[in-house]
């Protein structure tokens, strides 16, 4: 049986994730996960262009012109974007091009307009020129180069790239649905429900938050009561609708907490059963009916720290990503944590730019908080044994979003 949060993650390296794949048109591919590498067909630009409005010769033309002697070129024609020369550059020669234009023909430099002197036919330069200043073919993307990756979320100018190959559509991974289920007598859905003793359920609002740091569609399939046979019931009915279940509450070991025996009853393959850290430790993860089931606390602020902890590697590795490990690196708290961390405790927070780059906890990070949860973007793990922290003290992150 799994012991700890990296015997967790790799578990998730080796388990597998039936990932399938669709074609979708560009305007829909942002942030999703590319099923196939991209290869580039064609150069990018096509041809030798103009990087702005100026005039296009040969520079051994402008050899030795100054102010006192410039050089004095007949010009040739005027070239716009979207047009082709029809004369080349021959000596003695310049051609007027604007910003994007194909060059002629034996041009190898641009000068900027405003450097020169000219008139209809006549251009006047008064510095010596080198070869350069132009775009060459194939200076953004060369004919056969890889310019997407299979795994990678298409994020930036990746739709723009393949629109530069005449690709209006990108083969991605499905998103896969994830669906959600809160358990507890004392939940209710509806104000008009509520009574005392009884609360709000909010876990399916924020996992659904959560999951929306990766190219996952969440599906909340309401409250069951706290009875191990109905639980068992409702994992059954939904496990046929999404890719992995999540539940929350009724995980622990107490008389009310019906999960373990729900999954007993779904003959289902326990990974794990309760991890060292806090807070969300209290979890059970499994596979019921071919399909991973993640068992998280009742508490909000527990049960949004366990999945993404814990299980967001999987999480990944679902979404078809390449690369389901965290991006981690080290960060300066922003200000004191005043307690201890008698076991491993992870806190929720925000980047944070000063002189260092910071990691800003939340103002609470109470098992069962929601209302400074908005926002936050960075885990931070703090070892078993560590003492009170100070502003200013190093501290392990991890980047939650997904790719």
């Amino acid at each position: 049986m799994i012991q700890t949060v990296r015997e967790a993650w790799e578990l998730w390296e080796r388990l597998d994730a039936a990932v399938q794949s669709e074609e979708v048109p560009l305007e829909e591919a942002f942030g999703r996960v590319l099923a196939e590498d991209v290869i580039a067909g064609r150069d990018v630009p096509a041809f030798r262009r103009s990087p702005y409005d100026g005039y296009a010769l040969s520079s051994e033309d402008s050899r030795g012109a100054s102010r006192e002697n410039p050089a004095v070129l007949l010009v040739n024609e005027e070239v716009p974007a979207g047009s082709v020369p029809s004369l080349p550059i021959r000596p003695g020669t310049a051609t007027r091009v604007m910003t994007g234009a194909m060059l002629p023909e034996g041009a190898d430099c641009v000068v900027k307009y405003e450097l020169t002197e000219f008139t209809e036919r006549e251009l006047r330069i008064f510095s010596p020129l080198s070869p350069g200043n132009i775009v060459e073919i194939g200076e953004d993307v060369q004919r056969g180069e890889r310019i997407l990756e299979a795994g990678k979320r298409i994020f930036g100018g990746g739709a723009a790239l393949a629109a530069g190959q005449g690709l209006r559509s990108l083969r991605v991974f499905r998103r896969p649905v994830v669906g959600i289920l809160g358990t507890g007598d004392e939940l209710c859905e509806r104000e008009e429900e509520l009574c005392e003793g009884k609360i709000l359920s909010t876990n399916g609002y924020l996992l659904s938050d959560c999951l929306r740091f990766f190219p996952i569609l969440p599906r909340d399939f309401g409250i069951v009561r706290d009875s191990a046979e109905k639980i068992a019931e409702r994992i059954e009915e939904a496990l046929k609708d999404c890719d992995l279940l999540l539940t929350t509450g009724g995980v622990c070991t107490g008389d009310y907490d019906c999960l373990p025996e729900a999954m007993e009853r779904l003959s289902a393959e326990i990974f794990f059963h309760g991890l060292p850290f806090k807070p969300g430790g209290a979890l059970l993860c499994g596979r019921a009916l071919g399909k991973p089931v993640f068992c998280l606390s009742g508490n909000p602020g527990s049960a949004a720290t366990a999945l993404l902890y814990v299980c967001a590697p999987y999480l990944r590795k679902l979404c078809g990503l390449s690369e389901i490990s965290f991006r981690e690196g080290y960060a300066r708290m922003s200000e004191d944590f005043p307690k201890p961390s008698r076991r491993t405790r992870i806190l929720k927070g925000r980047l944070s730019l000063s002189e260092d780059l910071c990691f800003e906890p939340l103002s609470n990070q109470r098992n069962g908080a929601v209302s400074s949860m908005e926002g936050f973007d960075l885990l931070a793990e703090i070892p078993a044994g560590t003492p009170p922290l100070r502003a200013g003290d190093r501290v392990k992150i991890y980047q939650i979003r997904g790719g």
